[in-house]
């Protein structure tokens, strides 16, 4: 009795640490459908998503607003036309920050748009890591990077966008977790073995 209370914990133990451990490691994907077209979403997936988007317009553009394009997604998307967009991953949650973004560009129905756009990807301390330079925002496609300890995005102006997706990086401490109940399910594994 006192072994099947033990395997069944173990198991227990090794798949918790494995089903936090998938959690951590899951694509985030913001489509802007779950507002309305002219709100603004600022702080909106601040909490579930631990996402912040600032204008940079300066005094008077630091809203940054939902609006109906009826995009890739369909219907709403983010609204770049005022001005550069930032986006900010929450330090605390994304500790070691994003290795990977993509976006989709939404070309401005009224034909608005650079041909020669620059995307900037910085890290926790606001220093430039790269960048995107000569996009072409006259149509619609989908801009995708990968790199390491990203922490903010900043969207050009003149453009919209859809179907804001990343990856974090995993959490050191997730994967230290997940070893930890590998080895306790094989340890667990090498005893039964030596007991039958």
């Amino acid at each position: 009795m006192r072994n099947r209370i033990l395997r069944t914990l173990a198991l227990g133990t090794v798949l918790g640490a494995w089903a936090l451990g998938a959690a951590a490691h899951a694509d985030i994907t913001i489509n802007f459908d779950d507002v309305y077209a002219g709100e603004v979403v600022n702080n909106t997936y601040s909490a579930s998503k631990g996402v912040t988007f600032i204008g940079e317009g300066g005094a008077f553009y630091t809203d940054v607003q939902a609006i109906d394009t009826t995009s890739s997604s369909a219907p709403n998307s983010l609204d770049g036309s005022n001005g550069a967009v930032d986006i900010l991953f929450d330090t605390t949650k994304y500790k070691s920050g994003i290795d990977k973004f993509s976006v989709d560009l939404v070309a401005d129905p009224l034909g608005y748009g650079s041909s020669n756009a620059s995307y900037g990807f910085y890290d926790k301390n606001g220093a430039l890591l790269f960048s995107l330079d000569h996009v072409d925002q006259t149509f619609s496609h989908t801009l995708t990077v990968t790199g390491s300890g990203i922490q903010k995005v900043v969207l050009a102006g003149d453009a919209y966008y859809d179907n804001v997706n990343f990856h974090p990086v995993p959490e050191p401490g997730t994967v230290a977790a997940m070893i930890v109940g590998l080895a306790g399910l094989g340890a667990l594994m090498l005893r039964r073995k030596r007991l039958s």
